[in-house]
């Protein structure tokens, strides 16, 4: 069922098989499941693939997947926060974390 948005916004699905999957790590297991012996060698290929891609990222690497997306590290440097409760200034120390970039185009 299709409808339009209360303000004459674009039209949206409405089905709720159409709307976005949340992907957790269980939910990517089952998705390839099939493609295995059994659910627990599935469940190691996933754990060990994204535990490659994190062992390349914390040195310093970058996993590109051709058509899917780039895995790097994102690095923030160190800053001045604020506590919004006192007012008081803090310290934020730098950190690094994953980046994604997507190159799907859906």
């Amino acid at each position: 069922m299709i409808f339009r948005a209360r303000f004459g916004g674009a039209a949206r699905d409405t089905d709720p098989a159409a709307r976005k999957m949340h992907m957790t790590l269980k939910v990517l297991v089952d998705e390839i499941a099939a493609d295995f012996s059994s659910p627990a060698e599935a469940d190691r290929a996933a754990r060990s693939v994204l535990k490659g891609i994190e062992n390349v990222v914390r040195r310093g690497g970058e996993v590109d997947m051709r058509g899917f997306g780039k895995f790097h590290q994102k690095n923030s440097g160190e800053r001045i926060g604020r506590n919004p409760k006192t007012g008081e200034s803090a310290n934020i120390p730098a950190r690094s974390r994953l980046g994604f970039k997507s190159r799907v185009i859906y």
